[in-house]
């Protein structure tokens, strides 16, 4: 079971919700930024609030499905905290997300994997084995990403990230600071080529390869190669878009 109703922790969640809106869009890493190619199939596993459903749903326009174990938290983010109903992009299932993941009709059909799921203490995440995290790799497309909320009192951040990275592989694993509320999102990929941040920022300054080559001391093709990688990870079709899309997410600021 990985709910017994909405707890407090799932309501400071929300403040999570929005760090963890970040991960689908871009991380800071080590200089890095990614995007997932296509934000196109979005999976929820634990409703919380419901604050990152909707945002994947009406803000990002995501093909969207949530999967809750407890049928009073469906219903209570229906009624208090605005949970839109059942629709083309939106599917809400009461289940277990244990056996969701495992399910092999679900193998590779998710672009984009939320994980949030307490008990009603919020005291530790009640899936949080090597197998689940494994079975959650399974669900996500090459190129797909997995995020992680962990929040609670007696979680350790150390044991989850090594179990998610012996699942997806260390050098497909990497964490956000911590927000204010006590939690810390980390990210998982399959397969994910992440684009040169510093390649990217030079580009939304007006940079040619050549430039961009010349200041980082890499090879021009390096650049350019970063440069088109870039591009089509936020997909932007000129560097305008790209500028407007990188201060949108906060990777670069907006210029007065």
């Amino acid at each position: 079971a990985q709910a017994e109703g909405i707890h407090p922790g799932q309501c400071n969640a929300m403040g999570a919700a929005r760090a963890a809106q970040r991960p689908l869009a871009v991380a800071g890493l080590d200089g890095a930024a990614f995007v997932p190619g296509d934000l196109g199939r979005g999976q929820r596993l634990g409703l919380g609030a419901a604050a990152l459903t909707r945002f994947c749903h009406g803000q990002l326009k995501m093909r969207t499905t949530a999967v809750e174990i407890n049928p009073e938290v469906i219903a209570a983010c229906r009624q208090w905290f605005r949970l839109p109903a059942n629709d083309a992009r939106l599917t809400v299932v009461n289940a277990d997300a244990a056996a969701w993941v495992r399910d092999d009709a679900h193998l590779q059909t998710v672009d984009v994997l939320n994980v949030d799921l307490y008990d009603h203490d919020a005291a530790a995440p009640v899936l949080d084995d090597e197998d689940f995290y494994r079975a959650c790799r399974g669900v996500l497309a090459d190129g797909g990403l997995m995020t992680v909320n962990l929040f609670g009192r007696s979680a350790s951040f150390a044991r989850s990230a090594l179990r998610i990275a012996r699942a997806f592989g260390s050098d497909q694993v990497w964490s956000l600071a911590p927000t204010k509320e006590g939690n810390t999102v980390v990210v998982a990929g399959r397969g994910v080529q992440v684009p040169h941040r510093e390649v990217l920022e030079h580009v939304a300054s007006g940079r040619l390869n050549k430039q961009i080559a010349g200041e980082m001391g890499i090879a021009e093709i390096t650049a350019k190669i970063h440069r088109g990688q870039g591009m089509r990870k936020m997909r932007s079709r000129s560097v305008a878009e790209l500028v407007r899309k990188m201060q949108a997410l906060g990777v670069i600021r907006e210029t007065v």
